[in-house]
């Protein structure tokens, strides 16, 4: 199990994506989003560029 926590913005932009595509909960969407882009094969910027996302 992981627990995460994101800014009110990413929080937001997560809750419009679950009622626009009528996800049932907030986890299913993190869940689909997550698999969603690591299926695009995301490369990682390097660590100082990632400390400010």
């Amino acid at each position: 199990m992981i627990h995460i926590y994101v800014d009110a913005e990413l929080a937001k932009q997560i809750e419009n994506f679950r009622f626009k595509h009528r996800f049932t909960s907030q986890s299913e969407t993190a869940r689909w989003l997550m698999r969603h882009a690591l299926e695009a094969k995301p490369v990682p910027l390097d660590k100082t560029e990632r400390s400010t996302r």
